[in-house]
């Protein structure tokens, strides 16, 4: 499979995402990931993840890798964060991981969700500040 045909692959499938509900979009987008892992790098074992969002992280690192191979980049030393406006998947992705497990991603942090807006988040840490991100 060439880049080309990942890219034309990649966007059928992401304009395939947005009319469908969250875990339809989640399975398509996983399947053609693995379709191209499968594909481009011969890689057969893939593993299955239990929850949406063990869903969405292997999404991102599936797609991270892919992207690295495309764009030539070390894998090893990619931060996903310098590219999230660069690319409209990984926007995507980041996106609906803090649309639907901001609260758990803050916990893991060590703080607490006070409130979701248009302007961001307003979290509280461990000694109970409030900040806004």
């Amino acid at each position: 499979m060439k880049n080309k045909e990942i890219k034309e692959t990649l966007e059928l499938y992401y304009n395939l995402l947005t009319p469908r509900p969250i875990r339809k979009q989640l399975a398509l987008l996983e399947n053609a990931i693995e379709n191209i892992t499968q594909q481009k790098f011969n890689i057969s074992e893939i593993k299955k993840p239990a929850t949406d969002r063990d869903i969405i992280e292997c999404i991102q690192e599936s797609y991270s890798l892919i992207y690295c191979m495309m764009n030539g980049l070390k894998y090893e030393t990619f931060d996903i964060r310098e590219h999230l406006k660069k690319d409209k998947y990984f926007d995507w992705i980041a996106e609906y991981k803090m649309e639907h497990f901001s609260n758990e991603i803050f916990q893991e942090l060590g703080m607490e969700l006070v409130e979701k807006n248009n302007e961001g988040f307003i979290v509280r840490d461990v000694d109970k500040k409030v900040s806004v991100i």
